[in-house]
């Protein structure tokens, strides 16, 4: 199955589908034993589909995930465990913040007529 290439806080899990699977329970890590799960990555419903973007990752982090089917009996096992790095960062890369003197100012200038 070809997937969508990783971003750099991104990447495409998939997976492949089991008969009479209503849907599937994604889990992803930054462990291969799952001892901790990436913020909304934990038993995440993703419907009767063969793969999940998953986003809001950190650049340069290899994270773990697997799954599960369910059908109308309750869950099944878990899949094997499947690695996915994301891209690292390079290049500039712009932080803005902005101080009092930008975000307090609230003088207008006013056009001249």
């Amino acid at each position: 199955m070809s997937s969508a290439p990783p971003t750099r806080s991104s990447f495409m899990a998939n997976w492949e589908s089991m008969i009479a699977a209503n849907g599937y329970l994604l889990d992803v890590s930054t462990n291969d034993s799952f001892s901790n799960y990436v913020d909304g990555y934990h038993d995440l419903d993703v419907g009767n589909v063969k793969g999940r973007v998953v986003t809001g990752l950190n650049s340069g982090t290899t994270y773990y995930y697997r799954v599960r089917a369910y059908t109308s009996s309750g869950p099944g096992s878990y899949s094997e465990t499947m690695p996915a790095t994301t891209v690292p960062t390079t290049g500039l890369n712009i932080n803005a913040t902005f101080d009092s003197s930008i975000t307090g100012n609230q003088t207008r200038r006013r056009s001249k007529r």
